[in-house]
């Protein structure tokens, strides 16, 4: 018999993807990790909490960021080229407003992929955000959470 193998994929949809941060939040409250976990966009973003284990902390940052100007504006599309200013949504945040567990996310014994489109090609890649460093984890979320046009 062969051996059962689980995956987690979390689809992308911007902030309705709190919807699926509820579940993970869920998940992780009945312990239940599926060590295999693929996202896109907002499901990447959103995938890393349930990873490193920290339930609650994508609703905190929803809360606490979603309607700050330093978090997404025209403003920001403006002068850097981009809706989202992700040195503040990939930077300042994890690192400091509301944390990340980097540690407890290296170190989950987890797979996690980031689905990411080449612009090149138009063909999809994934990266495995768990093989890398929190410079490599933040950068391949903020190509998974890019759109066209309002991201460069």
């Amino acid at each position: 018999m062969e051996a059962k193998k689980e995956a987690l994929i979390l689809e992308g949809g911007g902030f309705r993807g709190l919807y699926t941060s509820g579940v993970l939040d869920v998940f992780l409250k009945h312990q239940i990790h599926i060590p295999f976990v693929v996202g896109v966009s907002a499901g990447a973003a959103y995938g890393i909490s349930y990873v490193s284990k920290q339930p609650g902390r994508n609703l905190k940052v929803n809360q606490l960021y979603r309607n700050h100007w330093r978090y997404e504006g025209w403003y920001h599309w403006l002068f850097s080229g981009n809706l989202f200013n992700w040195p503040f949504v990939f930077g300042e945040i994890p690192r400091r407003l509301v944390p990340f567990d980097y540690a407890a996310f290296f170190n989950s014994g987890s797979t996690f992929e980031i689905a990411v489109t080449d612009c090149h090609t138009g063909k999809e890649v994934y990266l495995n955000g768990t093989a890398g460093t929190p410079h490599d984890l933040m950068k391949a979320l903020t190509a998974a959470a890019s759109l066209p046009i309002l991201s460069k």
